[in-house]
């Protein structure tokens, strides 16, 4: 069944009165559509990595169906409110393309520093300042502004080594010109000429989320601004991104709130090939998995907690799921057993009853060894984004190869920690071949152009991650080192090229090119 979509002022309220079956195509003729939440579906979810709870209003609301298909026809949804765009569950053969999407108000203003030190502000009538403290409004609520990105106008891209600006409070006022004066001292004043932008707000929720889903494609899609990760994926098997492309539209920095791609609890292949992802405000690609932390063992039966804020909710284990049980100060893991039943008892609380019982502590951490999806990613451009570019935490094949990355923080970060992120899945098998990082790590998030950081308090002896393959890439590089590696059985680094160059001034804090620490490593020219 096919239906064609005619262009409306409230395309939120028409697709509200459509009854969604299998088997549909919504076919969409080239114009720009408008969405308002007063006349979109609503629901209640956890998504995993933001920070908005409960109900949320959607665009789109696919649930339980198969074989659905969205054509776009390169339009333009532009969401008015903060809203989700496309919301996805219980789905399989979705396949979403040719389209764009915006957003009326993004999370934060730019302005440009003027010789006076004062801001001209871009954007009118979206700062306000009350007993002295700058707010943010979006959507007609107000938040604090607590960072700053500062963002070098020549390159266009963030400026060298000011990292985020950040503070408990802004402290400034308006001049008689309109401008904005900041108060609060910054560590490094800004540049003249530079624009400097202003962040408020919060990750409220992403512009996809798919949760248990299976077989997704997006295609020849744009992605202007998202109030979150521009795809959220949670428990979902097999996803194909191609074509992608995320990158403000004009008259902005910002693209994005968040990251680009996130993974979570996924399995099976997920495939990102030839898509472009610049100017966000955190990480271009995210794969990884949950660390649930056990509060009581006892017979069998674990009281399990999910430890970070933006976890809550996402249901990680199911009866018949294989666990890995892993030491939590060492990272090792200890043995698997299997659940055979599982208990909600609030956001962050679950009641596990498993098959072996004996090799579950309390202070140990689970993970759910059935998520441990392939990835493969291929032909991107990774750039000019606060932070990292790929970082990825699967027990999968991981491929990553052909792309280019001038990331401001490390290029591919390889970590895992049972501590601050509980973002679990030690590597087994990753190859980084034929890419090309050019001047990688000019701000502060990261040490090398590929970081390979697990977060272990207690080394016991064993290795954390295995079989990591860095091979055949072009390293044109400001500074060392190329890669900075902890905790590896199995690192072949071989067959790379390394140009120096003057772009930036080297940082001077590490003196050679490979910084590995408590590594197996096979090392070719």
């Amino acid at each position: 069944m096919q239906i064609d979509v005619q262009a409306r002022e409230d395309i939120a309220k028409y697709l509200l009165r459509m009854e969604y079956k299998n088997g549909m195509q919504l076919s969409f003729k080239k114009d720009t559509y408008h969405f308002f939440e007063g006349n979109a579906s609503e629901r209640v979810s956890c998504v995993a990595n933001h920070d908005m709870d409960g109900f949320k209003k959607i665009g789109f609301c696919f649930e339980n169906l198969k074989d659905i298909t969205v054509d776009g026809g390169d339009s333009l949804f532009l969401f008015h409110n903060v809203m989700l765009p496309f919301s996805c569950t219980g789905c399989e053969n979705i396949t979403l393309r040719n389209f764009k999407i915006d957003v009326k108000e993004i999370c934060g203003v730019h302005s440009t520093v003027l010789e006076d030190g004062t801001l001209k502000l871009w954007e009118e009538d979206r700062l306000r300042t009350e007993g002295g403290i700058l707010y943010g409004e979006i959507d007609g609520e107000q938040y604090p502004v607590r960072y700053f990105i500062e963002i070098d106008t020549d390159r266009d891209t963030i400026a060298y080594d000011t990292n985020d600006i950040g503070f408990p409070k802004v402290e400034a006022e308006f001049t008689e010109e309109g401008n904005l004066r900041i108060l609060t001292p910054f560590p490094k004043a800004p540049k003249a000429g530079n624009t400097l932008f202003i962040r408020f707000g919060k990750t409220f929720m992403p512009g996809f989320f798919f949760e248990n889903c299976k077989n997704i494609r997006l295609e020849n899609i744009t992605v202007h601004y998202t109030y979150g990760k521009a795809v959220l994926a949670q428990l979902c098997e097999d996803i194909t991104v191609e074509n992608f492309r995320l990158t403000p539209s004009p008259g902005r920095y910002a693209s994005n709130a968040s990251d680009g791609l996130h993974f979570v609890e996924c399995s099976g292949r997920l495939t990102a090939k030839n898509c472009h992802f610049e100017k966000q405000m955190d990480d271009c690609i995210n794969c990884h998995g949950i660390y649930l932390h056990v509060e009581e063992s006892e017979n069998g039966i674990h009281l399990v907690r999910l430890m970070q804020r933006q976890q809550l909710g996402v249901p990680v284990f199911r009866s018949g799921d294989r666990i890995r049980v892993v030491d939590s100060r060492s990272m090792l893991t200890k043995g698997y057993t299997v659940v055979k039943r599982v208990e909600n008892i609030s956001r962050a609380l679950w009641r596990l009853e498993t098959e072996e019982s004996t090799i579950i502590r309390a202070g140990d951490s689970l993970e759910n060894a059935e998520h441990a999806p392939e990835l493969y990613i291929e032909g991107c451009y990774f750039g000019k984004n606060r932070a990292r570019g790929i970082l990825t935490t699967t027990r999968g094949k991981t491929v990553i190869t052909k792309n280019r990355f001038e990331t401001t923080g490390t290029a591919v970060m390889i970590a895992g920690d049972a501590n601050h992120w509980y973002e679990s899945g030690a590597v087994r098998d990753v190859t980084i071949r034929e890419n090309e990082f050019v001047n990688c790590n000019t701000n502060r998030w990261g040490r090398g152009a590929i970081d390979i950081v697990p977060q272990i308090a207690e080394k016991h002896g064993g290795y954390y991650h295995k079989n990591i393959r860095i091979e055949n890439n072009v390293f044109r590089v400001f500074d060392m080192p190329l890669v900075y590696a902890e905790s590896v059985d199995g690192l072949w680094i071989s067959g790379n090229k390394v140009e120096k160059t003057t772009d930036y001034p080297p940082k001077g804090l590490y003196e050679k090119e490979l910084e590995i620490t408590f590594c197996r490593t096979e090392m070719k020219n």
